[in-house]
């Protein structure tokens, strides 16, 4: 998997994902120059359709057992506002209609606060596969 990770002081976004190293190239080649020194090309080898990327202080790619892992590990806090992560499900190529940007939030995802995992809880993978996480 191919993923170009943007950072621009303390912005932080996915700018494209592809399975095929051919068209990461093509899409980094279509950024405009203002843009191409925030890029950066990740290559991640043994992950494939579906993934997850959970965003935290930057960002972390997984797949479904390691999602799991990290939802079951959560220690609930007290604070009913907090949002621990958000969770992007990715099953295809990504890329924003303007290459270089941040076009994220039209990403499939959830935010992951303590009602998120109170349903997780109570109803386990169940609940994943109606979000459409899973």
């Amino acid at each position: 998997m191919f993923i170009i990770s943007a950072s621009k002081e303390k912005s932080r976004w996915v700018s494209g994902i592809f399975k095929e190293e051919e068209n990461a190239l093509q899409f980094i080649n279509s950024i405009p120059e203002d843009l191409k020194e925030y890029q950066q090309l990740i290559k991640l080898e043994n992950l494939e359709y579906p993934f997850y990327i959970k965003e935290k202080n930057g960002f972390e790619f997984v797949n479904k057992d390691e999602v799991i892992r990290i939802f079951d590990d959560i220690e609930v806090s007290q604070d009913e506002k907090i949002v621990y992560f958000n969770i992007y499900t990715i099953k295809t190529d990504y890329q924003p209609k303007k290459p270089g940007t941040d076009y994220m939030g039209i990403l499939s995802h959830d935010h992951i606060t303590n009602d998120f995992l109170e349903w997780y809880k109570k109803e386990g993978i169940d609940f994943l596969i109606r979000r459409g996480i899973f």
